[in-house]
C-alpha cells in the first residue's frame, strides 16, 4: 500500500493540488456567505449542494484523469474538432435563452454550459495542431489552418451569443499561440486589421446592450441604475471592507442583497467586503500560484504537446482571473466571466478541477513515448 500510494503520489504536483482545494474551500465558504440571504430565485441549499458536488467529484475525476496518458488525446484530436464546433453551434441554435445567452443546457433539473468544458477540448486540440507544426508554425498556410482552427471553436461560441467566453477562447488562443514560437511582428500585422475592423464591429456587430456596457467601464455614472449599476455597487461592497473586512457573513452590501450577481460574477467583492483587503489578497495569491505552478511545470516540459496543453490551461485560468476581478474593480467590462474555484456554478468549479486533472495528466505521463507505449 506504500509503494502504491508514493508511485501515485510522487508524479504529483501537490502544492498545485493544495492550492487549487484551498482556493475551492475559501470559494465554497465565501458562496455560503453570498446566499446566506438569498437573492430572488436562488435556493441556497441546492446551490451550495451543487458547489461542494461540484469540487468533490472534480478532485475525484483530477486523479482520474491524471492516469489517462494525455498522448491518447493527441491522434484524435482532429476528430474532436468538428465534433465540438457542431456542438457548441447546435447549442447556440437550439438551447433556451437564459440571462441573454444560448449556452445553457437544462439536464434532469440541473443548468450545464457546454461552453466550460469544450473550453478544455478547445485546448487540447490546439496544443496538438501547434505540437504538430514546431518550428514551421510561422508559414502562412500553417497560419491560415491554425487561425480557421480557433476561429471554429470562436465563431461556435458567439452563435451562444456568449461574448464573455467567445473573449476567453480568443485570449487563450493567442497566448498559445505566442509561446509556440509565433513571432510578434506577425501579432502586429494582424492587429492592423482587427483595429480597422473596430468601427464596424461597434456600429453593426455589437448590440446597444453590448456597446453600452463597454461605455459605463469608463464611466459607470453613465448609467448608475442600468449598466453602471453592478459596477458601482461592487466597487463600494470592496472599499467598505477596507483592511480586515467587516467579518465573515458581516458584510452589509452582501447580507442585504445590494450587490448584484455576489455569488457569481461580483465573487471577490463579497471577499473584499467581509475579509478586506487581506481577503482580496489571499484570494489573488492562491490564484497566481496555482498560474504560476502550472506555467512553470510548462517550461519543464520537454515535449511539445504537453507543453502546450499546460500553457493553454494557465493561459485559461490567468485570463479568467484578469477578467473577473477586473470587472470587480471596473478595469474590465462585466462580461459574466467567473472567478476560477470561486464562483457558483456547478461547470464553472468542474471545469476548473478538469483542467488541474489535464495538468496531473501531463506531469504524470510527460516521461512517456505514446508510440512506444
Amino acid at each position: 500500500m506504500k509503494k502504491f500510494l508514493q508511485n501515485f503520489i510522487r508524479p504529483l504536483d501537490l502544492p498545485l493540488l493544495f492550492a487549487a482545494a484551498a482556493a475551492s474551500v475559501f470559494g465554497i465558504m465565501l458562496v455560503i456567505s453570498a446566499v446566506h440571504n438569498p437573492p430572488a430565485g436562488v435556493s441556497p441549499s441546492r446551490l451550495v449542494l451543487v458547489q461542494i458536488l461540484a469540487a468533490v467529484l472534480g478532485l475525484a475525476f483530477t486523479f482520474l484523469l491524471s492516469y489517462i496518458d494525455y498522448h491518447f488525446f493527441e491522434p484524435i484530436s482532429k476528430f474532436c474538432v468538428p465534433i465540438a464546433v457542431v456542438a457548441l453551434a447546435a447549442i447556440g441554435l437550439f438551447a433556451p435563452e437564459i440571462a441573454g445567452n444560448n449556452s445553457w443546457l437544462v439536464i434532469f433539473g440541473v443548468s450545464v454550459q457546454p461552453s466550460e468544458f469544450i473550453k478544455l477540448v478547445y485546448i487540447v486540440t490546439l496544443a496538438a495542431h501547434m505540437s504538430k507544426l514546431g518550428d514551421e508554425i510561422n508559414k502562412p498556410k500553417n497560419l491560415f489552418f491554425l487561425f480557421l482552427h480557433a476561429g471554429a471553436y470562436i465563431a461556435g461560441v458567439l452563435i451562444q451569443k456568449d461574448m464573455g467566453m467567445a473573449t476567453i477562447y480568443a485570449l487563450i488562443f493567442i497566448i498559445m499561440l505566442i509561446i509556440s514560437g509565433f513571432k510578434i511582428k506577425y501579432l502586429f500585422m494582424c492587429a492592423v486589421p482587427v483595429i480597422a475592423s473596430i468601427p464596424f464591429i461597434w456600429n453593426f456587430v455589437l448590440k446597444d446592450r453590448q456597446r453600452f456596457r463597454i461605455l459605463t467601464m469608463f464611466n459607470p455614472e453613465l448609467d448608475p441604475l442600468g449598466y453602471g449599476y453592478q459596477v458601482i455597487r461592487s466597487k463600494i461592497a470592496l472599499g467598505s471592507g477596507k483592511f480586515l473586512g467587516a467579518g465573515y457573513m458581516q458584510g452589509v452590501m452582501t447580507q442585504t442583497n445590494a450587490l448584484p450577481a455576489k455569488h457569481t460574477d461580483f465573487i471577490f467583492s463579497v471577499c473584499g467586503e467581509e475579509f478586506g483587503f487581506v481577503g482580496c489578497l489571499a484570494v489573488i495569491s492562491l490564484l497566481l500560484f496555482i498560474v504560476a505552478r502550472i506555467f512553470n511545470n510548462a517550461k519543464k516540459s520537454t515535449d511539445s504537446f504537453g507543453k502546450t496543453i499546460l500553457v493553454g490551461v494557465s493561459a485559461m485560468f490567468l485570463v479568467q482571473v484578469i477578467i473577473n476581478i477586473g470587472m470587480c474593480v471596473g478595469l474590465t467590462p462585466v462580461i459574466g466571466i467567473t472567478l476560477p474555484f470561486f464562483s457558483a456554478g456547478g461547470s464553472s468549479m468542474l471545469a476548473v478541477w478538469l483542467a488541474i486533472g489535464l495538468v496531473m495528466s501531463v506531469l504524470r505521463h510527460r516521461k512517456k513515448n505514446w508510440q512506444e507505449a
